[in-house]
This record gives structure tokens, C-alpha cells and sequence, in this order.
């Protein structure tokens, strides 16, 4: 795709490419995994690699071949055809997540999701996302530094996106492990992950639980995001099971993201000292900063697709049904300083 054209095939035009671990990599670069041990905890010099001999990666896992994209062109035209690249890697769809639906009720709980995060919901909350992030930052200075990921971003995102939904802050401990379980039920059932023997019903008692708070927040007509949520359900725009999904999708994927992206802000200050020097002098600065490091240091590194018919990428023909990794965080310029 990146100098071809994206084109079906009959699945006997070409003889399927070597697996990664039989390509001839570096030395200092063990093949690259579907699932990391370590090896590839830092991968942008497998990114790299793989953008100059392997734009179309081939990898095993024990349930199925894994096709990994990673150049730019390549990554963003797949993103575009959502026809060929199919979002619902699993049927049926066993969650409303909004990471695995295709159109047309991705679209339909997309709307809803955006509508609810509008400036008026997103500004009632300002105040307390600003005092509690003082509150962690004060407590690391007292302490003379400590942890920034369980000190500082963890606690910030989950009160954060638990404020958004209005879920009460003595259960914000609960969430956590809740959220985590459910994280590992999603990727077992929809990226070949191992997940835990307790996942499935801890994902359960999660939507238990957010179903008896939409109530609550419905009769209080509660103006948050998770009162938006309730009000759509209670006026049938979604179903129950469409509502309590989305609400655990909105809090899983909202603090998990935030997490990552507070936890880059400091590992790239640490690197760069020099821009914490120039956002304190220039605060306004710190807009183009945020925007600048989601790009460096991406929280989405990996996006899942099944191709619905064979189709070929960059001269390499992808089979029907396979399941494709997408490498939006692979992209050349990874590595640029960022807020220049």
C-alpha cells in the first residue's frame, strides 16, 4: 500500500513470507514477538527495522498467525478502510467497546461518546483534576521523589476519569483492580493476550457496578459523563448492556491512556530537561507540549484488525481472515525531540 495499490487477491497469488523469527535480524535485536517478553520493551529499534525490511511482519502465536504493518502510508491507508480492515476481529462482538465495532453503531456509540464530553460536562471537573494533581505532586516533593507512575499518574487518571463518570472516590481503589481485570478479559478475547483466571467476573462486577451507579446518577440528573450515559439508556438510546459497556470502555480506555501519557511526560523530561525549563518561562507552551508528546510517545502502539478479503500491502499479500497488528506508534520521526 505505501507504493502500491491496496488490491484484492485470490489467496494462491503468492506463497505466504517467512515468520519473524526466521528473518535475519541484528544481533542485538531478538525477533520481534506478538507477545512481548521483555525483549521489545523499548521497540523502536524494531520499528525500525522492520519499516526497512519487513513493512509486512509475519509472526506466530499459539492461535494464529499475527501480520504486524508499520510504515506510515501503509498504517494510515489500512486505518481508511475499515471495509478491507475490519475493526471486529471477534464475532460476535462480545463487548461494546468501541475498539471492536465496526459501522454502523461504531458510529451510532462513537456520537454518544462524544457528546457527552462536551467543555460544560469536561469544565465541571477542572478544579478538582488541577487539585488533585497538586495534591500527588506535593506529596512526591515532600517525599523527597518517589514512584511518578503509582505516585502520581495512576492515582491522577483514575480520579480523573472516576470523576467524569461521578463514581463515588471510596471505590476508585475497586475500579483499579476492576478496570485491570478487565483489560486482560478484553485482550483475551480479542488480541490472542493470556489474561487471569478471575477476568471474566471481575469484568461482570464491574458492569454490575456501573449499572447500579447510572441508576443513581439518572434519578440525582447528574451532569457528568456517566449521567449523559445513564440518561441515553434510560431514554432507550441504549440498551442496558450497551450503556454499562460503554461507561467501563470510557473508564478503562480514559485512564489507561492517561496513565501512559503522564508516565511519558516525565521519563521525557528526565531526557530533555531543557523543555521543563521552557514551560516554565513559557506556560503556554505546555498545550504544544502535550499535543507534541502524544505524537513522540504515542499510548496507542498497536491497533487490531482482521482483513475481510485478501488484499496487498507495500507487495506482500495478506490472506483473508488474518489478524493484522497496525503500528500507528512505529511511525518514522518516533524519535524527533519534541515541542520544537
Amino acid at each position: 500500500m505505501s507504493s502500491q495499490t491496496e488490491t484484492a487477491l485470490p489467496a494462491a497469488a503468492a506463497e505466504l513470507p517467512p515468520y519473524s523469527h526466521e528473518l535475519p535480524w541484528p544481533a542485538h535485536l531478538a525477533p520481534f514477538k506478538v507477545v512481548d517478553d521483555g525483549s521489545q520493551g523499548d521497540p523502536y529499534e524494531h520499528y525500525a527495522w522492520m519499516r526497512e525490511n519487513a513493512p509486512v511482519l509475519r509472526a506466530q502465536s499459539p492461535v494464529s498467525d499475527v501480520w504486524f504493518i508499520s510504515r506510515y502510508a501503509d498504517v494510515r491507508k489500512a486505518m481508511r478502510a475499515p471495509k478491507i480492515f475490519s475493526s471486529e476481529v471477534v464475532k460476535p462482538v462480545p463487548l461494546n467497546f468501541l475498539t471492536i465495532i465496526d459501522a454502523p453503531d461504531h458510529a451510532r456509540l462513537r456520537q454518544v461518546v462524544a457528546k457527552a464530553f462536551t467543555p460544560k460536562a469536561i469544565n465541571l471537573f477542572e478544579d478538582l483534576v488541577r487539585a488533585n494533581a497538586h495534591r500527588s505532586l506535593d506529596r512526591l516533593i515532600a517525599n523527597g521523589g518517589g514512584d511518578v507512575v503509582e505516585e502520581f499518574a495512576i492515582p491522577l487518571s483514575i480520579s480523573t476519569i472516576g470523576a467524569l463518570l461521578d463514581v463515588r472516590a471510596e471505590d476508585f481503589e475497586k475500579m483499579k483492580f476492576w478496570s485491570d481485570e478487565t483489560f486482560s478479559y478484553f485482550g483475551r478475547l480479542a488480541r490472542n493476550a493470556p489474561g487471569t483466571a478471575t477476568d471474566e467476573q471481575s469484568t461482570l462486577e464491574l458492569f454490575e457496578y456501573l449499572k447500579e451507579n447510572m441508576e443513581r446518577l439518572h434519578l440525582e440528573g447528574n451532569e457528568s459523563i456517566g449521567g449523559h450515559i445513564a440518561r441515553m439508556w434510560k431514554e432507550g438510546t441504549l440498551t442496558e448492556k450497551e450503556a454499562k459497556e460503554l461507561c467501563a470502555f470510557v473508564f478503562v480506555a480514559g485512564h489507561d491512556t492517561t496513565t501512559i501519557l503522564l508516565a511519558n511526560t516525565f521519563l521525557t523530561y528526565s531526557e530533555q530537561p531543557h523543555l521543563l525549563d521552557r514551560i516554565r518561562r513559557n506556560p503556554a507552551d505546555a498545550v504544544k507540549f502535550a499535543e507534541e508528546l502524544a505524537r513522540f510517545r504515542g499510548t496507542i502502539q498497536r491497533a487490531s484488525r482482521v482483513t475481510t478479503e485478501d488484499v496487498e500491502v507495500a507487495g506482500t499479500v495478506i490472506p483473508q481472515g488474518a489478524i493484522v497488528r497496525l503500528l500507528p506508534g512505529a511511525q518514522p520521526g518516533q524519535r524527533e525531540v519534541p515541542g520544537r
